[in-house]
Order: structure tokens, then sequence, then C-alpha cells
């Protein structure tokens, strides 16, 4: 069975909210029985009222408040990155569609046009 660390770097990220800085996965059973791992401060049901958006839930604050991720650096996954650096790639794609609509207005497009990329809708 896999440890804790890998049971969350294998779920995949949803949804990047930089509003409230919460990083969010699908709500599931795999998620609610890590949750049962990390959270001790509160009940399960308590934290995902707190930290859940629809049908997503963001499991950082669970994962940080139980040190799970502290001085982990190996491996691929959203605990072995530090928050900052997906805030930080928001960012990023944030100012490159903040870009693309620009030159779809210097093109004389509208503003609020959807742009694709290989069929995938990213904005």
């Amino acid at each position: 069975m896999k440890n804790i660390l890998e049971q969350i770097n294998s779920l995949e990220v949803i949804h990047i909210d930089l509003d409230n800085y919460a990083i969010y996965v699908k709500q599931n059973k795999q998620v609610n029985q890590i949750l049962h791992t990390l959270v001790k401060d509160m009940t399960v049901d308590e934290y995902i009222h707190s930290f859940s958006k629809d049908d997503l839930i963001d499991l950082i604050p669970a994962v940080i408040r139980t040190g799970v991720a502290d001085g982990y650096k190996q491996g691929r996954g959203f605990v072995s990155e530090p928050k900052q650096f997906y805030m930080q790639r928001c960012l990023e794609l944030n100012n490159r569609i903040e870009y693309l609509e620009n030159m779809i207005v210097s093109l004389g497009g509208h503003p609020k046009m959807q742009i694709v990329d290989k069929n995938n809708l990213i904005h």
C-alpha cells in the first residue's frame, strides 16, 4: 500500500484558486480516507465544510498542518513542491492568457473569445 505522501501526490489537481491560494482535488472516497489520516484537530466533516467548493476540496491545509510536506523535495506531485510554486505557475498562465486576449483585441476580435489549444479550451 502507498504511503500517505504517495497517495496525496497521486491525486489529480483539478483547480487552483488564486484568490484564496487553494489547490483543489475532486472529493471522493480516496480523498476522504486521506483526510481521516491527516485531520487531527477537527472532524473530517468539519474540514470538508470549511475547505470544499462544490465537489472539490482543498487538501493543502490538512497536509501543511500535519507537516507531511515539510522537507519533502523528491518525487513528483503537488505536495512535493511549495505552494508558491503552483501560485507562480498560475500567475504566469494568467499573464499569458491576458497577453493572448490583448492580441485578439488588437486584431479586431472580442476580448472574451474562447482560446483553444489542441482542441482544449484554455480560457
